[in-house]
């Protein structure tokens, strides 16, 4: 087992290594959520990287709503 399989739900991996950081990022900003930060533009090494953090001003629906946005974008299901 590796750090991802603890990380990703199962059945979104594939998809989510298909999928580009820029257009995951577009797709939540679409919903009016802030997706997270590209790590690559500061540090190209970390590659395919988003740092994604919430305070204590995010309400559980808050993330909620970013859990099910984020399993919707990179549902294998979606066919993307």
């Amino acid at each position: 087992m590796d750090l991802s399989d603890l990380l990703v739900p199962e059945g979104i991996l594939p998809s989510l290594k298909a999928k580009s950081k820029k257009q995951a990022l577009q797709e939540l900003a679409s919903k009016d959520i802030l997706g997270g930060l590209d790590l690559s533009v500061a540090s190209p090494e970390l590659g395919n990287a988003l740092l994604v953090c919430a305070t204590e001003t995010k309400t559980e629906s808050d993330l909620d709503a970013f859990i099910a946005a984020v399993e919707e974008i990179f549902s294998t299901e979606a066919g993307r």
